[in-house]
């Protein structure tokens, strides 16, 4: 509608419109953005320039055509239903759209973007039709496709990211100022065992293993107070299942304006080298505890010969500690008494020589092995070594070669036992029927002949002597209970103790029986009592102890192969002069005395200890110089009760006989000797030399042999095989075994009532007992109780 010239108001009115529309259509047209007015059906009722100029069209070409047509297809939707929008909705909002051009505005290989504001005009026009006009819609149109190209790019890089952070083997994530878990990568969540969204929101100490969450917490309390931008820290989460899981993490802190933000974490599972490390730390551990607690030295030192490294449970020994040696001088700590420098060992492992040798260090002695001690490169920067306590070992070997030595002894005097008690028993016999054979008791020839055997039997006492020490002397144990034997030996041990020695005796009450043989205990008492007698040449207290002890391991350990438990003791003190410890090494060695010459055979107490031994016990001696002496006699009790003593049996002169004798002896004079005692009892005697003699001579002879009396051991073949071969043919023999070698093991099985032994030396009344006892025996057998052949 045209304004009225004859209104001037309204003239004002349409002036002032035109005015505005008139600036309208310049910033329209001039303007660098693309500017359109669109119908509300979509066709383009007026483009700018600009718009123009983007789309590479000019206005004829672009008038009156669908904005559709410039927009790729599938955006047609969106474009239709913003258009539809704003052509029926009155207060419909502006529109905004990024839409791609279509071809042409498209040109070559590059999507070309626009965003499109559409904003609802003023109603149109009708058109010349008289048809009304709906309502204009004005777009303005700016190019957009660098933005959405970068767009695109950066959209690109954030999922390239997005797939590093969500398949990274590491675990990402962000905290908060609060310790909330804001996000993280699924790598965190699968490790711990929970989804992703459980663990969002949750405080991160939840996951921390109890005992580390004080510490973790300080740690990250510490980085955000002192604003440390970058930490590193080590501690354990738990799963859901309970595993425990070491992460490492480094810890960033989020600056933001000045302020921290967030914090963000790289963190690694450290487990395996945590188990590692623990397991390397339980082995060293382990190694330092076998290297503690073993009897060993373990030490290192540099080329100048100071000590670095010194472990091991034989410093202990020593009365060291690592810190009483590492920094001093090889040489400052021990010196070696063979005379050779310690210089001189270091410089032949410096040189790279490996070698081997005994060491002692105070009262101890180590097996020392030096090497050179080798760095990365293989050069020698020192030596180290391991020092074994073998001090023990040397002790036991020491001990063994005594043991050696006393058992190579004790076979020599079993042998010379033997010999000496065939001459002894010769000596003894002729001696005893020389004197039977003095019809006048006045004759002086009877002192020389008790001289003859005086000095014999003493000399058969030195004998028992000699084999008990090596333990060769025969034993009939008993169950004995040695307050009685003390009692019992004490008034004989009156007469060779002097007057000015006191004898006490103090006797346990309870005391345990032991079994032992009574005569062997009592010949121990009476040496030991004897030695100590003559240890206080000018007097002094001599005391006999019993008592009940038990031993532990320790204390057996010197003495194989007895066992720990409970022993009955008997022992001998005394106030006298005391034993030095040279004395007291040789005290138990057979022949060895302090005595003056003449005054003692130095038997006394090898043959104590031989019995003692031969006992399942042991002697301990200890003495001080000055202070007196002890010898303590420990013997294995025993639970059995000690038996009444037995009556004394009575028994006849010995008495001779008719009946006939096969004597087997090796040893003439034993031989002689034995025939003539014999012989003068009225026995008939067939003698031999040995077993192949007596199988003849047994052949030849035509009567009965009623014994047989045969010495053991013999060339060739014994008296044990030569008894049961005749005994095969002729089952009522009755067999006498002599020996000079009590205890012989060819004996062992071989007593019944038809055998006997006789124990050299012997004299003819012993012999003479024995003899008729046995034929006694034969005479008064039953049929039914005879020997089967």
């Amino acid at each position: 509608m045209a304004p009225n010239p004859d209104n001037p108001d309204r003239m004002d009115d349409a002036r002032g419109a035109m005015s505005a529309l008139d600036a309208a259509r310049a910033v329209f047209d001039h303007t660098d953005v693309g500017m359109a007015v669109v119908s509300s059906t979509g066709t383009l009722l007026q483009t700018n320039p600009a718009l123009q100029q983007l789309l590479g069209l000019d206005a004829d070409a672009l008038d009156g055509r669908s904005f559709e047509s410039l927009i790729e297809a599938t955006d047609h939707a969106e474009l239709a239903l913003a258009l539809d929008t704003l052509s029926t909705v009155k207060d419909a909002a502006p529109a905004r759209l990024d839409l791609r051009l279509a071809a042409p505005g498209n040109s070559g290989d590059t999507e070309r973007w626009v965003r499109v504001c559409l904003a609802r005009g003023p109603q149109e026009e009708a058109d010349p039709a008289g048809v009304s006009g709906g309502v204009a819609i004005v777009g303005v149109v700016v190019e957009i496709t660098n933005e959405k190209k970068a767009g695109l790019e950066a959209q690109t890089t954030n999922k390239r990211l997005q797939q590093v952070f969500e398949q990274a083997n590491d675990i990402i994530f962000n905290i908060d100022m609060a310790g909330r878990f804001t996000w993280g990568n699924p790598v965190g969540a699968k490790l711990v065992k929970r989804p992703l969204e459980e663990i969002i929101g949750m405080n991160f100490l939840d996951l921390v293993r109890p005992g580390y969450r004080r510490a973790a917490a300080n740690h990250y309390m510490r980085q955000i107070t002192e604003k440390i931008p970058s930490t590193y820290y080590e501690y354990p989460v738990l799963a859901s299942d309970g595993e425990e899981i070491w992460l490492g993490q480094h810890v960033q802190l989020i600056i933001e304006d000045g302020r921290i933000a967030n914090i963000q974490a790289v963190a690694g599972n450290i487990t395996d080298r945590k188990r590692a490390e623990d397991a390397l730390r339980a082995s060293e551990e382990r190694l330092r505890a076998v290297v503690s607690n073993a009897p060993i030295i373990l030490w290192a030192s540099d080329r100048d010969g100071v000590v670095k490294l010194c472990e091991g449970q034989g410093l202990e020994t020593l009365g060291m500690e690592s810190k009483d040696v590492v920094g001093r001088k090889l040489a400052e700590v021990y010196t070696d008494k063979s005379g050779i420098p310690v210089s001189m060992d270091m410089e032949r492992a410096l040189e790279g020589e490996t070698f081997q040798k005994e060491v002692p260090v105070g009262d101890r002695m180590f097996d020392s092995w030096y090497s050179p001690l080798r760095d990365a490169k293989n050069a020698i920067v020192g030596v180290m070594g391991v020092a074994v306590d073998i001090t023990e070992r040397v002790r036991l070997a020491e001990r063994l070669r005594d043991a050696e030595k006393v058992e190579a002894i004790g076979r020599l005097a079993g042998g010379v036992a033997h010999d000496f008690n065939n001459q002894l028993t010769a000596i003894l016999g002729f001696a005893e029927m020389l004197q039977q054979s003095f019809v006048d008791e006045e004759d002086p020839r009877a002192d020389d002949v008790e001289q003859i055997m005086r000095g014999g039997r003493r000399a058969a006492d030195l004998t028992e002597q000699l084999l008990a020490f090596g333990r060769k002397q025969p034993r009939r144990p008993q169950v004995l209970d040695l307050n009685e034997v003390v009692t019992d030996l004490e008034p004989l041990l009156l007469h060779p103790v002097r007057e000015d020695v006191e004898l006490d005796t103090e006797l346990a009450e309870g005391l345990r029986p032991v079994t032992a043989d009574e005569v062997q205990i009592e010949q121990v008492i009476m040496n030991l009592t004897l030695n100590s007698r003559d240890a206080m040449p000018t007097g002094g207290r001599l005391t006999i102890r019993t008592a009940n002890v038990t031993l532990d391991a320790a204390q057996v350990d010197d003495h194989p192969p007895l066992l720990p438990g409970p022993y009955t003791m008997v022992s001998v003190t005394d106030t006298g002069d005391g034993i030095d410890d040279d004395t007291k090494a040789h005290l138990f060695e057979p022949f060895f005395t302090t005595k003056d010459q003449g005054k003692g055979t130095g038997m006394g107490l090898a043959s104590a200890y031989g019995i003692i031994s031969q006992s399942d016990g042991f002697i301990e001696v200890t003495s001080r110089v000055g202070h007196g002496s002890t010898f303590a006699c420990f013997l294995p009790s025993t639970e059995t009760a000690a038996p009444a003593p037995p009556p004394v049996a009575r028994t006849s002169a010995p008495a001779g006989g008719t009946e006939t004798i096969l004597f087997v002896e090796d040893n003439l004079a034993v031989r002689e000797m034995t025939v003539a005692a014999l012989g003068s009892a009225g026995y008939t005697v067939v003698q031999a030399r040995n077993a192949e003699e007596a199988f003849e001579a047994a052949s030849r002879h035509d009567g009965p042999i009623d014994l047989l009396l045969t010495d053991v051991v013999m060339p060739a073949r014994g008296g044990r095989e030569l008894a049961d071969e005749l005994t095969a043919s002729r089952p009522d023999l009755m067999v006498l075994y002599i020996t000079a070698y009590p205890g012989d093991p060819s004996l062992v099985g071989a007593f019944d009532a038809t055998h006997e032994v006789l124990e050299k030396p012997f004299g003819p009344k012993d012999l003479l007992q024995r003899v008729r006892l046995l034929l006694d025996r034969a005479d008064n057998r039953a049929p039914e109780t005879a020997r089967q052949a």
